[in-house]
């Protein structure tokens, strides 16, 4: 994993399913198995209620 930092930008961003907020840390990523869902998968924490999700995303 490197510290390369990545802009995902607000607009992006997806919602946390247990509370709706935005804000977040990311926890670990990589390039995504399941190329229809998008080519990186993401894990991050909520920093509002901590809960953990995953998603998938494009980066251009």
């Amino acid at each position: 994993m490197s510290n390369k930092t990545i802009n995902l930008g607000h607009v992006d961003k997806p919602v946390c399913p247990k509370c709706g907020k935005r804000d977040y840390n990311i926890i670990d990523y990589g390039v995504s198995d399941k190329q229809e869902l998008g080519m990186y998968w993401f894990k991050v924490r909520c920093k509002n209620c901590k809960q953990k999700f995953k998603y998938y995303k494009d980066l251009d």
